[in-house]
């Protein structure tokens, strides 16, 4: 039995709408009518139970908070949740979800101008078109540049909203990037570290040490950006990436460190719980067989879903995609793929 429960959110599907023939967007809203508090480019992680299987899935939630909230699911090779959501989700039906969650958000600033570079490769455009939204609405001196990468034109999600957008608004640059277009010839191309760096140089418009980029697509299309932009000294801190997509969670090995077995004090919830960690056994996974439920999803480093603060000890992550140098000096860690390294480590959930 577990010591405490995870606070979950049960929703009602309002709307099916079929954005391409591999993406629907779901409109949802919660059953005791209460509206939902969220920044622009985080997630819900929905509960998907299959028979006797319980499993997460994270998907962006498309809207700006104050309107219906809404989320976009495509479909993904070989990926059955996806699968399985466009086939059974109908209007009408009820679902589950953890609170909102994230860290792919940008704050608007008032006070400077700046560059504001976003690149979206597929259904990587879900997180970041709320933002460019709340930007253009919160942030009107800057200029937001949008790079977006697909495969043909039918494919690209939301396309025409996109071109609406920047013929309203001047300070938003779109280039369209179609690997293999259809009708549109005039506008083929790949996004290469070539091209990035040579776009980023002619279209930088204020100080290159307030410029931001929000990335998000594909494994290797982001590992190019971040090495390029690395390599073209921006700071890693200005670079916000969204990583929970499930290709990310196999992208590399993981290695569990050797530590003695050792005590961690859980504080959640506005209760503490000692957990027995293991040697070789990450945090959550101690955590979850001591039945005490934590918040995660991808159980790989890559979303934020499970951070905490490490207020005493210390914790070594063997993988973190997600928490930027700021972040770390806070104390935030990640549970799934944190190893405590020493004994009474205190780990708080917000």
């Amino acid at each position: 039995m577990a010591l405490n429960q995870e606070k979950s959110l049960n929703f009602r599907i309002v709307s099916v709408t079929q954005e391409t023939a591999l993406a629907k967007t779901y409109e949802l809203e919660l059953l005791d009518g209460d509206s939902l508090n969220y920044k622009p480019g985080q997630f819900l992680t929905f509960i998907i139970r299959t028979g006797q299987q319980e499993l997460r899935r994270s998907y962006s939630i498309l809207s700006l908070p104050g309107e219906p909230l809404k989320i976009t699911v495509k479909k993904v090779e070989n990926g059955a949740i996806s699968r399985f959501i466009l086939q059974h989700w109908k209007e009408g039906a009820i679902v589950s979800a953890l609170l909102p969650a994230g860290r792919f958000s940008l704050k608007a600033q008032n006070d400077r101008q700046r560059d504001i570079f976003c690149f979206a490769a597929g259904s990587g455009i879900i997180p970041i078109l709320p933002q460019i939204r709340y930007l253009l609405k919160n942030e009107p001196q800057s200029v937001i540049h949008l790079v977006y990468s697909n495969h043909n034109e039918h494919e690209a999600l939301f396309l025409e909203q996109i071109e609406k957008l920047a013929e309203r608004h001047p300070n938003l640059h779109l280039i369209n990037l179609f690997s293999d277009p259809v009708t549109r010839r005039k506008e083929p191309g790949h996004l290469s570290n070539i091209l990035l760096e040579s776009y980023v140089k002619e279209q930088m418009t204020f100080t290159k040490e307030d410029a931001m980029f929000l990335v998000c697509g594909p494994f290797t299309y982001m590992r190019m950006i971040r090495i390029t932009l690395g390599f073209m000294h921006f700071k890693a801190e200005n670079i916000l990436r969204e990583n929970y997509s499930p290709e990310l969670m196999r992208s590399g090995n993981v290695h569990h460190p050797v530590f003695p077995e050792r005590n961690v004090m859980i504080s959640i919830h506005n209760q503490r719980h000692i957990v027995k960690v293991p040697s070789g056994k990450d945090i959550l996974s101690a955590s979850l067989e001591g039945g005490i439920v934590l918040p995660y999803s991808c159980r790989g480093g890559v979303c934020g879903n499970c951070a905490a603060i490490c207020k005493r000890g210390k914790v070594q992550m063997s993988i973190n995609e997600v928490l930027t140098d700021s972040d770390l000096k806070q104390g935030w860690i990640l549970t799934c793929t944190g190893f405590p390294e020493e004994d009474n480590t205190l780990i708080e959930f917000s």
